[in-house]
């Protein structure tokens, strides 16, 4: 099974690489991830994960005219 795990945090993707290490749990990150996915949506279906969904603000801008 192939997993990637774009978009999150990059202190984050340093910790679960630390986690994963040879200093650490000396697994590769992929089944890491995959292991905490996998718990995360059990847990949820069990609903024992409440997941609240927050409004994330966007704004787009175009720039003034002749600008670059």
């Amino acid at each position: 099974m192939i997993t990637t795990w774009r978009g999150f945090p990059p202190e984050l993707k340093r910790e679960l690489s630390a986690l994963a290490s040879d200093d650490g749990l000396n697994v590769p990150i992929g089944e890491l991830i995959t292991a905490l996915l996998r718990f995360g949506l059990k847990e949820f279906q069990h609903g024992r994960l409440t997941l609240t969904p927050v409004q994330k603000r966007t704004s787009f801008t175009l720039p003034l005219e002749g600008a670059k």
